[in-house]
């Protein structure tokens, strides 16, 4: 949450001439810097938007000086807004939950959060169901970043033949109900125009 501190902080910042950033790193780099002055620090190199300080945070992410997840998580968003690269989780550990949020490249590196696997009743069968790890969007998916995925749908890089790989698993195992497959029948030769949504031509939905 921000505080009014917070707020006069960055207008301060923004309306000031000459920003450097060389000592807010540096007290970042500090390893007794607090939580709460870490956040701020962190907040300030935002709104300062220059690249000088990407190294340091780029060190700060490698020593793991964040006092918590969300001071780490808020640096990954500091990196990614000035130009740097997210972090990509290796299969592995996506399957092996060892890891409790990543960033996809394929979606313009947005936070992805672990649901754990687990045992359940299934009140329909009344049958004790597993279920695997699953990974989920923190934030809903914006216009942007699904045109971005629809784009993808019309290119030959790999994640397309993935996707398909993945979806055609689906519609073969009958996951979603036998209409699933019928449905992706009709549109395989073109997905996007398949998946694409439409309300994309409307102007109350065409912002970003």
């Amino acid at each position: 949450m921000t505080t009014p501190h917070q707020l006069l902080l960055q207008t301060i910042i923004e309306e000031a001439k000459g920003q450097k950033v060389d000592a807010l790193c540096t007290k970042l780099l500090d390893p007794a810097t607090t939580e709460s002055r870490q956040r701020v620090i962190l907040d300030c190199l935002k709104t300062i938007n220059k690249t000088a300080a990407l190294n340091p945070l780029e060190q700060f992410r490698t020593l793991k000086l964040a006092k918590n997840k969300e001071v780490a998580s808020r640096a990954e968003e500091v990196i990614l807004a000035l130009g740097g690269l997210a972090l990509v989780a290796e299969p592995e550990e996506l399957r092996s939950g060892k890891i409790k949020s990543y960033r996809n490249p394929n979606e313009e590196y947005a936070e992805y959060i672990l649901i754990p696997g687990g045992s359940y009743l299934y009140s329909v069968t009344e049958k004790v169901e597993h279920t695997e790890n699953l990974f989920v969007a923190k934030y809903p998916v914006t216009n942007k970043l699904y045109r971005t995925f629809i784009v993808s749908l019309q290119s030959t890089a790999p994640v397309k033949s993935q996707f398909t790989a993945e979806l055609t698993r689906i519609a073969e195992e009958n996951f979603w109900g036998p209409g699933f497959g019928d449905y992706l029948r009709e549109g395989k030769n073109d997905l996007a125009a398949l998946l694409r949504s439409k309300y994309d031509e409307d102007r109350k939905f065409g912002g970003e």
